[in-house]
This record gives C-alpha cells, sequence and structure tokens, in this order.
C-alpha cells in the first residue's frame, strides 16, 4: 500500500553530551499515512546518512538539475546525478517501527505536534469523516554500541462521523485541542482527552473541496493572542479564534476564489 501523507521527525534522543552535537546521535523518523487506513512510524537515520555520505564522496563537475542553468536550478555532483538515473542509490527502509491501524479506509490528513520528553500527539482524519488521535512515546533500546530505537503508543482515542464528508485537514494547536476541517465545508474544534474527543464550537466555511488547513498564532497588539486558519481547495479562506478556550469561537476573515 503506497503511502501519500508523510511527516518527518527529527528526534534528537540524547545519547550523551558530546554525541549530542553530531548527527550519528540523531534518530530520523519518518511517519506516513496510507489508504488503507493506517498509519505508519519508519526508522530511516541509515537512509539520511547514506544520503550525506553520497554527497560528500561525489566528485566531478557540478550539473543542475532537472536541466535549469546554474543560476536557477540547484547543482548537485556528476557522479549522484548519474547515480540516481542508473542504479538505487539509499537502501531500503525495510519494515516500520510501529504501525497502527487508525482507521477503516484511506487517511486524507494528518498531523504530528511535539511534546516535552520524547512524546508525540499524533491526530489523522479518514475518509470516513473520523478522527484519531494517540500519543506516542519514543525512546532509546539497544546497547551502546547500536542504539535502536522504540516506539510506545501510551493513550489514543477516536472519534467516528466528525463529519459528513472525507476529512482533509488537521491540525494539533494544544496538547487539549484539536482542530478539523471536512469536504463538508465545516471547521470544528474539539476539546482533546483520552475519554473522548467534545465538540467546542463549529462554522461553516464557504472554500468547496477542501484540500488542506494549516495554522499559526499571533501575538496581537496588546498582548492579546489568536490563532489563524486557513483553509484552500477551490479558493482560499482565513479564520481567526480568539484566546484558546473551551468557549472559543472561529470567525471568518474572508474568502477569495
Amino acid at each position: 500500500m503506497v503511502a501519500w501523507a508523510i511527516f518527518l521527525l527529527a528526534l534528537g534522543i540524547s545519547m550523551g553530551l558530546e554525541a549530542a552535537q553530531h548527527l550519528p546521535s540523531r534518530k530520523h523518523l519518518l511517519c506516513s499515512a496510507a489508504t488503507d487506513g493506517s498509519v505508519a512510524f519508519w526508522d530511516i537515520t541509515s537512509t539520511i546518512r547514506a544520503t550525506t555520505d553520497a554527497l560528500q564522496r561525489s566528485e566531478g563537475e557540478m550539473r543542475p538539475l532537472g536541466g535549469y542553468s546554474r543560476g536557477q536550478g540547484a547543482a548537485v555532483p556528476a557522479a549522484l546525478y548519474i547515480a540516481v538515473l542508473t542504479e538505487p542509490l539509499l537502501p531500503a527502509l525495510g519494515t516500520p517501527l510501529l504501525t497502527v491501524m487508525a482507521h477503516s479506509c484511506g487517511v486524507n490528513s494528518l498531523h504530528i505536534q511535539e511534546l516535552p520528553e520524547g512524546q508525540f500527539l499524533v491526530a489523522s482524519g479518514s475518509d470516513d469523516g473520523s478522527i484519531h488521535v494517540c500519543l506516542l512515546e519514543v525512546t532509546r533500546g539497544g546497547d551502546e554500541a547500536e542504539p535502536g530505537t522504540c516506539l510506545h503508543i501510551l493513550e489514543h482515542v477516536a472519534r467516528p462521523c466528525t463529519h459528513a464528508a472525507h476529512v482533509t485537514g488537521i491540525r494539533v494547536l494544544r496538547p487539549d485541542l484539536v482542530l478539523s476541517a471536512s469536504v463538508d465545508q465545516r471547521l470544528t474544534l474539539w476539546q482533546l482527552s483520552w475519554d473522548s474527543l467534545e465538540e467546542l464550537s463549529t462554522t461553516f466555511f464557504h472554500v468547496p473541496d477542501l484540500a488542506e488547513l494549516d495554522c499559526w498564532e499571533v501575538a496581537e497588539a496588546g498582548g492579546e493572542r489568536r490563532w489563524y486558519c486557513v483553509l484552500c481547495g477551490q479558493g482560499l479562506e482565513l479564520l481567526r479564534c480568539a484566546a484558546l478556550d473551551t468557549h472559543s469561537k472561529l470567525q471568518s476573515q474572508g474568502a477569495a476564489q
């Protein structure tokens, strides 16, 4: 099953003060979501190291990538340019460290928020209108010579039928708040606990065929903090939310078709 939605986590898992300053001390994990409803986590540390080594070993004339001129495209070593075209350059990913069957059908949206002490919140939305959120812990395993990575699901919560159509946008705003958007043109703010997802507020937006949702926090004049959300589909729409609490309301700031 081909995964289409990916997030890269560069995890600085401490392995001593000296080693922590160098790339080999970091674990690089890839999170992917697939059309079978699964969310998988891969250790791609060796892949990144192989790429770095290949770039360092490559010698020769610098060629533009994709036929662009040197001033317009990214230049890569000729040896690497040829290797990419003629033979596999990177090692296979192997099997995932952990796979979670989060949904009964395809995953359309995926978001990860890092928490302290090696923990992550992983939220996903599906074709069937459901939302799944899990608390993932990343720890070091194995011995000192070849340290490995261990992943554990500490908590999880799922809610079916959160929307009447595909959930194509999801964001973890805070450890206790999740925002979701759907092709049904509803944007919903959820209170997250490990017992349930409780709806706080819902607003309708005007952009059809929603493809993506993004959010950011802004400190405005007077010190007031607001969240801004942009929805992308057949057009763009910007919404904002005042300081987030159980009475938060989302307000449209206008749409551009």
